[in-house]
């Protein structure tokens, strides 16, 4: 038989790696399933931007404090954080909301430049931007591996007395008096003074079988690989281009990972296109030929579709589940997890151990929004201003 533990997280991607990991390091004996392997689905698939230009003042604190965890990954080892710096572009109103969200940074005390066009097209060469656009750049953003954080996670989480099961794809059933349990693939349950769901996209099909529907709508988005000649004289870092719609990521070998591909319809996690659509393909080659006038000479490497989670005001649900003694939520990442996922991990992590509903805030609670039948909240991007 299992050994009793006080915790179960259900979901290894990065953030239910980040809150088992949380609570072991409280003292609390943790068990971790995954179905399939740690940060290899959503988490594996995410760009591994890490951006504190944001709409919401706490993702930019949430971010700001995921950034150092990644610089300093769970049992020591190098920095899994590679700063890049980021830019975003943007003209007429789009440019005056970025402007605005320029002067919130500031006075957080964000470092920031804002270039014009021509500052930036004398110092890379390739890029050709609008001469009407603003930028600004944050120095201090860049990319991470998500993934191997959750690895690095889960070897802690073991060191520390826990217990981490992957390839293990569970279900939740009710147990007696109504409390939830966790079904096992080789039929028995386990119980624990508290459930935490955090299966990214999975998660409200695995709260389905209690009847319950929560406020989650799963959606595709898509992602390329592309060599470009020039690749050295683009902006080096993640370029988010609001005028465009889209986001290059930098990677090895003059590659950039361009997105954004994401669709307003609500996909199944477990029967989703995976392979990127021809029209995807077609719009990142125009908007790569517009940004260095002729991308005839680039070249397409591997292209992908992953899948995320909205909810209906762009937050996250995190805390207890509505009317649900001991079950907890920590999902709806809109696109974030990765960038959320190390703080609010360890903000789930406080609220449990030391009572400390303060580190998640009110904003974020599930109860907040309408449990009341299916979702049909319309789904909107995560990262837009």
């Amino acid at each position: 038989m299992a050994a009793e533990v006080r915790a179960i997280v259900v979901g290894g991607g990065i953030v239910g790696a980040s809150v088992a990991l949380g609570l072991a390091r409280r003292g609390w004996r943790v068990a971790l399933y995954e179905r399939a392997r740690l940060g290899g689905a959503s988490t594996a698939l995410a760009a591994g931007v890490v951006s504190e230009l944001t709409w919401d003042e706490q993702d930019r604190v949430w971010v700001a404090e995921s950034r150092e965890r990644y610089r300093r990954p769970p049992g020591g080892g190098e920095s899994l954080f590679r700063r890049t710096g980021s830019l975003a572009w943007a003209r007429g109103e789009d440019g005056r909301r970025l402007l605005a969200h320029a002067d919130r940074l500031a006075r957080a005390g964000v470092p920031q430049e804002r270039p014009h066009a021509a500052a930036l097209a004398a110092r890379h060469s390739a890029l050709r931007l609008e001469a009407d656009g603003v930028g600004l750049v944050l120095p201090e953003d860049g990319v991470t591996d998500a993934a191997a954080y959750c690895r690095a996670a889960g070897r802690e989480i073991v060191r520390l007395g826990g217990e981490v099961h992957e390839e293990a794809p569970c279900s939740l059933v009710r147990a007696e008096g109504g409390a939830v349990a966790l079904a096992l693939p080789d039929g028995t349950r386990r119980r624990a003074e508290v459930l935490v769901v955090a299966a990214g996209a999975w998660s409200a099909r695995l709260l389905r079988a209690l009847d319950l529907w929560a406020p989650l709508r799963p959606y595709r988005t898509q992602l390329a690989v592309v060599a470009h000649p020039r690749a050295a004289d683009l902006w080096p870092g993640v370029f988010h281009d609001l005028v465009l719609d889209w986001y290059t990521v930098p990677e090895a070998g003059g590659r950039l990972l361009a997105g954004d591909g994401t669709e307003s319809t609500e996909s199944d996690p477990d029967a989703f296109r995976t392979q990127a659509d021809a029209a995807f393909l077609e719009s990142v080659a125009r908007r790569l030929g517009a940004r260095t006038g002729g991308g005839e000479d680039a070249t397409l490497g591997r292209a992908y579709a992953g899948i995320l989670t909205a909810t209906p005001d762009r937050r996250p649900l995190l805390g207890p589940v509505p009317g649900e003694d001991g079950l907890w939520l920590a999902a709806g990442m809109n696109g974030f997890g990765v960038m959320r996922g190390p703080a609010v991990g360890e903000a789930m992590a406080r609220w449990l151990a030391a009572g400390d509903e303060e580190a998640v805030g009110t904003a974020c609670l599930p109860g907040r929004v309408s449990w009341e039948g299916p979702p049909a909240f319309p789904i909107r991007q995560g990262y837009t201003l």
